[in-house]
């Protein structure tokens, strides 16, 4: 039987964008980690110190599974929670050194991931292919 063929641009997105997420989770999962997990320690990597409630704004994650991931990162002592000095009503959230080592250990499966993904591209096509997709996203966060 043949495959029915994608139509359209989004499709295909959809399609390649899901392909691409499923092989990286299968990764990340082999190594005890969700990917909102490692996106939480990559958001915290770029911009330390945010509370619980932004973290899920910034990631597009639901508070309910911020909180689950956080406890998970914080039982294994890769992140942690720190008062907030001008409100103690609140926490800010910090990477532990464990966390940057292990998101460093993690950042080889994000580039053999690509590697993967843009397999027989040449160094031209993958940076049209990121210019097109950041067109796309910049369009659609207007």
């Amino acid at each position: 039987m043949e495959e029915k063929q994608e139509n359209g641009l989004q499709a295909l997105m959809m399609k390649a964008s899901h392909l691409c997420s499923r092989a990286l989770c299968e990764d990340l999962k082999e190594q005890g980690m969700s990917p909102g997990q490692v996106c939480i320690m990559r958001l915290l990597e770029q911009k330390e110190g945010l509370s619980q409630c932004e973290i899920g704004k910034y990631a597009g994650i639901r508070p309910s599974s911020v909180s689950v991931a956080m406890q998970k990162l914080e039982r294994e002592g890769i992140l942690e929670r720190k008062m907030d000095p001008e409100d103690t009503r609140k926490s800010r959230v910090y990477l532990t050194e464990k966390g940057r080592l292990e998101l460093e250990r993690f950042s080889c499966h994000f580039v053999e991931s690509d590697e993967r993904c843009f397999q027989g591209f040449d160094e031209e096509e993958k940076r049209k292919m990121e210019e097109f997709l950041r067109r796309v996203i910049r369009n659609l966060e207007e």
